[in-house]
């Protein structure tokens, strides 16, 4: 919408350089920043050059490429345009974005600063009453914004950390219908080579905090002692490092834990069960070992550890 009334009105021609002056404009601007005697500010009429590329890149480069690169973070996306994701990598998307996060803090750091410095009366005028005086009606509706955005700003994380299902269940509510147009969660055997698969595991939500789990990490896991089943008459009792020396099977259990395995060449997997263990989920060097919370030593549930989905 920000786009389309952008150029609608025609306003465009403000955040939209167009001429090469702009470029000798905006050093001859920098130094006089730089050197603390200031350009007067015309931002109501027009902006000096080194506002016209910083607004330029942070509306046209920096936010498109904010939500290109999110999108392109999402493993489901990236199975569903392949052909993209191979030459635009998750990784590749996820350094792109923290590098557009960087010029965000950096720009909202800059600018605030000169909100505030440079006329703050007037400039908050502009920004929040569509005028240009020094009276205090933009001001006023800054501090009611603030007081609003404050404390919904600090409540936030611990309500979010709180009552993550409703979080989800909200944000599945709003992007879902989307989302499901896009997403390939079950991909077919074969669909990916080994290479094609990270070694490395990626955790979601927290660690445990439980003494079991802190006693494990201390001693880097070396008293975990899990039984498996591996559809095996007699299960058999191993520690984590023997777990991680089972020989693969070309059954895979069908759990979402498993789809990129069933999707690599063997689909290689097995099923484990811890039998002491009270945590929720830990990892070891080469996978991932989750559980229910278990409240005695005797509790225990299934787990699934797929060796090419790690």
């Amino acid at each position: 919408m920000f786009y389309i009334l952008l150029f609608v009105t025609g306003r465009w021609h403000r955040l939209i350089p167009t001429s090469w002056d702009v470029f000798p404009n905006a050093l001859s601007t920098l130094v006089q920043y730089l050197s603390l005697h200031w350009p007067a500010e015309h931002g109501w009429v027009a902006y000096n050059g080194l506002q016209l590329i910083a607004y330029f890149i942070t509306v046209f480069i920096a936010a498109p490429l904010a939500l290109i690169t999110g999108l392109g973070m999402s493993p489901a996306l990236s199975t569903r345009f392949k052909r993209i994701s191979r030459l635009f990598s998750i990784q590749t998307a996820r350094s792109l974005h923290f590098l557009v996060l960087v010029w965000f803090l950096i720009f909202i750091v800059l600018r605030v600063t000169f909100v505030f410095t440079t006329g703050l009366l007037v400039n908050l005028n502009h920004i929040y009453a569509g005028r240009t005086d020094d009276s205090w009606i933009g001001f006023g509706v800054f501090a009611a914004s603030t007081v609003v955005v404050i404390p919904g700003w600090v409540a936030a994380t611990p309500f979010t950390i709180r009552h993550p299902r409703v979080v989800q269940r909200v944000g599945q509510a709003i992007v879902g219908p989307v989302q499901h147009l896009f997403e390939h969660v079950d991909p077919k055997p074969g669909e990916y080579s080994e290479q094609d698969i990270s070694p490395y595991f990626w955790h979601n939500g927290q660690y445990p905090d439980s003494d079991e789990y802190k006693a494990l990490f201390d001693g880097h896991f070396a008293d975990y002692r899990c039984v498996s089943t591996a559809w095996s008459r007699t299960p058999s009792s191993s520690t984590s490092r023997s777990c991680e020396r089972y020989p693969a099977t070309t059954r895979s259990p069908s759990t979402s834990a498993s789809r990129v395995g069933r999707a690599s060449r063997n689909g290689a997997g097995y099923r484990c069960r811890p039998f002491w263990i009270s945590s929720n989920r830990f990892a070891t060097r080469s996978g991932s070992f989750s559980t229910r919370s278990a409240r005695g030593p005797t509790q225990a549930s299934t787990t699934t550890r797929t060796r090419s989905s790690t």
